[in-house]
């Protein structure tokens, strides 16, 4: 998980991310190695805001092949937001989170795929759609949340259902409320 919800975690993440607000694209880059969560997710934040040079998503792109699953995660995180609002790196981005989704590490899957989903795009969808049997239901909730935002199609519908009767109740929640609103949408 890269970071935390809780009081504790987002007051830290806050005075982090405020410490962090002077440092240059590269130094940031450099902190989404740093051993702690909350100062890499933090990087990861400032990073999608101030987006970067065509060396930075290099750097970032470099990380998704690090040794640490730790370090994969949120450079997977970076590389969804990477030049936030024009994400000018999409193009490059979508075939390294595409393969990402399929990492050893259900967290570095989690991040790909929440990735793929902020990116959007034809390709993004089909990995998504692909993920829905992922073996993490923390994968398959994540799919069953983004495919309301998908246009309805006969596979997304097909893969909410499938979702909907799935093992984890969590995960069967967010497919019916995705079903729901695909529905609602269907009938405007």
């Amino acid at each position: 998980m890269l970071d935390t919800d809780d009081e504790t975690g987002m007051l830290s993440r806050y005075f982090v991310r405020k410490g962090m607000s002077d440092c240059s694209t590269s130094q940031l880059i450099d902190l989404l190695t740093d051993d702690d969560r909350i100062v890499r997710s933090s990087a990861g934040f400032l990073l999608h805001l101030s987006g970067g040079s065509s060396t930075d998503f290099e750097r970032i792109a470099g990380l998704a092949s690090h040794a640490e699953a730790y370090v994969r995660e949120v450079a997977a995180y970076a590389l969804g937001q990477f030049g936030t609002p024009d994400y000018p790196f999409h193009a490059r981005s979508i075939p390294l989170l595409s393969r990402m989704a399929h990492d050893t590490d259900d967290e570095v899957r989690l991040a790909a795929v929440s990735a793929l989903g902020h990116l959007r795009g034809d390709e993004a969808w089909e990995v998504i759609l692909d993920a829905a049997k992922d073996s993490s239901p923390d994968v398959r909730w994540v799919v069953a949340w983004l495919l309301e935002f998908m246009e309805e199609s006969e596979r997304s519908v097909a893969a909410l259902v499938a979702l909907a009767a799935d093992p984890d109740s969590d995960v069967r929640a967010a497919a019916q409320e995705s079903l729901d609103e695909l529905r609602r949408e269907g009938d405007r």
